[in-house]
């Protein structure tokens, strides 16, 4: 049987057992690409919004190509899965792979974010990462600071104890993101429209900086001097460890994912330590508590290049294209009462996500970096 004709029963619910391990065996199949983009690409044109599958259906069909997906590193640029979450309850799911640089109908377009970034140096003086050219952009007492040939930014500390502690500033621009290695070698990975506060060196009992926005943490190991992020009302302590931070003032908490190691979270008297797996969310009421069964892939999605939704509402989507894409989102009418599930490429133009996005009969209008949302 075709791959096309065992995709269309397996998406109506009628595929036997044994054609549904006939399709998971062509699936494993390298040589099957080129064969279930054409499938796919069919049933997404065939596609109209009062296509309905159960709950359950549609989660096993999710969970089936992103598994093929997750298994052989196969993701075409500017793919996207997206299940949409109905008011009555229906799913719909669909797969396409489009062209990034596909000219589509709308009037302006926007450009995906890059690395951008400001470094603000202890005496005021603001330096441009984006024009800045590789190697030693100046010195802070006895650190260098490098801007490396990968685009990153670097302090090389010569391990002399200062006898007064500067401070730094990296400040991401809606629109942008950057890399930097701190002084003790700590990487930090930075999403759009956040800063980072940090001394040039690190001196005293232990190693503290200050986050807006979001960012991601890879600590370097230091026994003998704990790491602590200061973020809003939340403070998260580590000795060596992996974790992300989410901060933005427009969302309804902060949230700390862990990776790797272990991490104390605390905030409004409460703390909780977390272990690999696990994501910490302080609330605007001051609740601080574990997240049941959290997602960890869309926590990281923005640092691995794309964006993840995991039954997130349209506004919840359009905050994080917002600030990818540096527009104004306003909505004409009532927000439609839709939930999306999927994965969309952060290197496409915002034309090609919002037509995509357009499926589910949601509609926009681009006027220059001012997206209007209508019914």
């Amino acid at each position: 049987m075709s791959l096309k004709t065992l995709l269309e029963k397996h998406f109506n619910g009628t595929a036997t057992p044994e054609e549904i391990t006939e399709l998971q065996e062509l699936l494993a199949k390298s040589a099957n690409d080129a064969d279930l983009d054409a499938s796919l690409k069919g049933l997404w044109d065939d596609f109209t919004p009062d296509t309905a599958l159960s709950d359950k259906k549609a989660d096993e069909i999710f969970a089936a190509i992103t598994e093929h997906r997750q298994r052989r590193i196969w993701w075409p640029a500017a793919a996207v899965i997206i299940i949409l979450l109905m008011g009555g309850g229906a799913k719909l799911i669909f797969r396409k792979s489009v062209d990034i640089h596909v000219t589509v109908a709308f009037k302006n377009d926007v450009a995906p974010g890059g690395n951008h970034a400001i470094l603000t140096l202890a005496d005021g003086k603001q330096i441009s990462l984006d024009s800045a050219g590789n190697g030693a952009l100046g010195k802070q007492g006895a650190t260098t600071i490098l801007k490396l040939n990968n685009g990153q930014l670097a302090y090389q500390a010569k391990g002399i104890i200062p006898q007064q502690v500067s401070y730094n500033k990296i400040t991401t621009p809606r629109g942008g993101q950057f890399q930097i290695v701190l002084p003790d070698g700590t990487k930090v990975w930075m999403n759009a429209a956040s800063s980072l506060r940090f001394p040039t060196a690190f001196s005293g009992n232990d190693r503290q900086v200050e986050l807006t926005g979001e960012a991601y943490f890879e600590v370097a190991k230091d026994k003998t001097k704990p790491f602590i992020v200061s973020v809003n009302r939340m403070k998260v302590e580590v000795l060596g460890t992996h974790f992300n931070v989410m901060s933005y003032p427009d969302e309804k908490s902060i949230q700390t994912t862990l990776l790797e190691g272990a991490v104390n979270v605390s905030g409004d008297g409460h703390s909780q330590k977390l272990q690999p797996g696990q994501q910490a969310e302080l609330s605007t009421n001051g609740n601080l508590q574990l997240v049941p069964d959290p997602d960890i892939e869309s926590a990281l999605a923005w640092k691995n290049g794309y964006f993840q939704f995991n039954k997130a509402d349209l506004q919840s989507v359009m905050r994080q294209l917002s600030r990818w894409y540096d527009i104004e989102v306003v909505y004409k009418d009532q927000v439609p009462d839709f939930m999306f599930v999927g994965q969309l490429d952060k290197k496409a133009n915002l034309s090609v996500i919002l037509k995509i996005l357009e499926r589910s009969q949601v509609h926009f209008t681009v006027d220059g970096r001012k997206i209007t949302v209508k019914e």
